[in-house]
């Protein structure tokens, strides 16, 4: 005989055993609604537990709260909205739309077809509850997280278009153990959005079988470690930590590396260029890991983007001081475009990658002017043009012009006011109106305070030698130069001077020979000057 009863489920309990619920008549759960159906009525509440089977139809439903152990469909085009809290066990949900406004708690269970699933609540992520070891949550539906998420065991499971997103804003918890997120039965076309901020703690995260994992928030490993097999990890967020990152397919790295935790080590066994900030803290400069932070590479590694300095418990770098920042068993490369430092200290940090598998940052003394260029040209009858650029000057005075006829013994020969302190390429221009002979130019710079710091020398040749006296080969020079003289011309000594007019070596020339062979396979590349007594000097390039 075919029943119809009425319940009245928003008090009370109503245990379900053995429910086929094959349509839905009229109204929604929650509220006074007519089921066609056979059951074990208990007392009413809108709460289902061991339901074997429920068939609801294209009507859309409200339930206040809701606990699904068995199997529920709803078919085609139906959604239903949980305004309470929804645990789900066991259960398989073909459905369109589920909104749950509550809390869910998730032991097992998988959502099928179409349609999204916000939880605007917490979802309590948990293991399982019945039979089985594995606790396989699984959709193939985007899941949004809206209130945040914590993690306590099981797998995590997105296939055949299924996503997971944690919105900015939100938190995803991981309680002591390993997260592991995959896709398991469909194409690699499942996909974890990280928008908000993942703390795995000392857990480890196991991506496996997943399109792409992809970072836009914060991403933090205290001292667990990130794995990633067969899926793209794209960071575009903030990864940091002290853990270990160890990818195995393909990494694309495009946002913020923070290392450490005030400070410490993050270990990646590999970072590609696109980095668009590098966060290193200081208390120290003696161990990386304990005084500053590094990032420690077991391959390849590349610097990109801007290097943001912080220093903690009131620690001031002093000059010469540095630290290794990353270390990178496959070669480091790259360079940063900016490196941002407290307040306006007036030394400067250069990078040293002299070693190809460091990235060593040292705090060096900063020069108070950027000389760009200096250069020294003859003009109409006896005069030449001293001109220098500067990209940056500090509390400059001015400029002192120094001018000498051996390189050695300078005199000044004029002063040109400095710009004081700017940012801006600046130009200036001297007239020597004296110039009768081969002169070596040099400027020293003066600050305000009296500092004094000397440029490089050039030289100029006066017209009446150029063009006679002595040639070299090859230039640039590695191990050897040789010396071409001109017949009948045989001075006594050759000397080799610096840019700035010291003497590095002096030979005596051999006797009744127009060449001679010099080594200069010890000198350090640059840009030197062959002299002899009654010649030009000839500019060389050590390389």
């Amino acid at each position: 005989m075919r029943k119809y009863l009425t319940f009245l489920l928003a008090a009370g309990l109503a245990t379900v055993q053995a429910a086929t619920i094959t349509s839905v008549q009229s109204g929604s759960w929650g509220n006074t609604a007519t089921w066609d159906c056979s059951c074990v009525p208990g007392a009413s509440d809108n709460v289902f537990v061991n339901a074997h089977t429920i068939n609801i139809g294209s009507v859309p439903i409200t339930v206040s709260n809701l606990t699904l152990t068995g199997l529920a469909q709803l078919h085609d085009g139906a959604s239903i909205t949980i305004n309470g809290d929804f645990q789900l066990t066991l259960a398989l949900i073909y459905s369109g739309d589920v909104t749950v406004n509550g809390n869910m708690t998730w032991g097992a269970g998988n959502f099928y077809n179409s349609g999204t699933v916000n939880v605007n609540g917490i979802t309590s992520l948990i293991g399982y509850l019945g039979p089985g070891t594995q606790g396989d949550k699984y959709t193939t539906k985007p899941f949004n997280m809206n209130g945040g998420a914590i993690w306590v065991e099981g797998r995590l499971l997105a296939d055949n278009g299924g996503s997971f997103t944690l919105p900015a804003g939100q938190t995803f918890t991981v309680n002591g153990s390993n997260l592991f997120l995959g896709g398991l039965f469909g194409p690699l076309n499942g996909v974890f959005d990280l928008q908000g901020t993942m703390d795995l703690g000392s857990g480890i995260l196991d991506v496996i079988n997943l399109q792409s994992f992809n970072n836009t928030g914060n991403l933090i490993i205290q001292s667990g470690a990130i794995l990633t097999n067969n899926s793209i990890f794209n960071n575009a967020g903030l990864l940091a930590g002290t853990g270990t990152l160890n990818n195995n397919s393909m990494f694309t790295q495009s946002g913020t590396i923070s290392p450490g935790s005030s400070p410490g080590t993050l270990t990646m066994n590999t970072l590609p260029s696109g980095t668009t900030t590098t966060y290193i803290e200081m208390q120290g400069s003696a161990a990386p890991g304990t005084d500053y932070d590094q990032i420690a590479v077991t391959g390849a590694g590349a610097i990109s983007g801007t290097l943001d300095i912080s220093f903690l418990n009131g620690y001031e770098p002093t000059v010469g001081d540095e630290f290794i920042i990353m270390t990178c068993s496959g070669g480091c490369s790259g360079s940063f475009s900016n490196i941002v430092y407290p307040g306006s200290n007036p030394n400067v940090w250069q990078i040293d990658m002299t070693n190809p598998n460091q990235v060593k940052l040292v705090l060096a003394q900063s020069l108070p002017v950027e000389l760009v260029s200096l250069s020294a040209k003859a003009l109409n009858g006896n005069t030449a043009q001293i001109r220098w650029e500067t990209a940056f000057e500090l509390d400059n005075d001015g400029f002192f012009i120094e001018k000498s006829s051996d390189g050695h013994w300078f005199e000044e020969i004029g002063f040109a006011k400095g710009a004081s302190t700017s940012h801006q390429v600046k130009t200036y221009k001297f007239l020597d109106e004296a110039f009768r002979e081969d002169a070596y130019y040099r400027l020293r710079q003066v600050d305000f305070d009296g500092k004094t710091t000397l440029s490089h020398v050039v030289f100029l040749q006066f017209e009446g030698k150029i063009g006679t006296g002595i040639s070299i080969f090859p230039n640039p020079a590695v191990k050897e130069l040789i010396v071409s003289l001109k017949p009948n011309q045989q001075p006594t000594f050759l000397e080799i001077k610096n840019s700035f007019g010291g003497l590095i070596l002096r030979e005596e020339v051999s006797p009744g020979k127009n060449s001679q062979q010099v080594d200069v396979s010890n000198l350090p590349a640059g840009i030197y000057f062959l002299c002899m007594e009654g010649f030009a000097p000839v500019q060389f390039v050590k390389q």
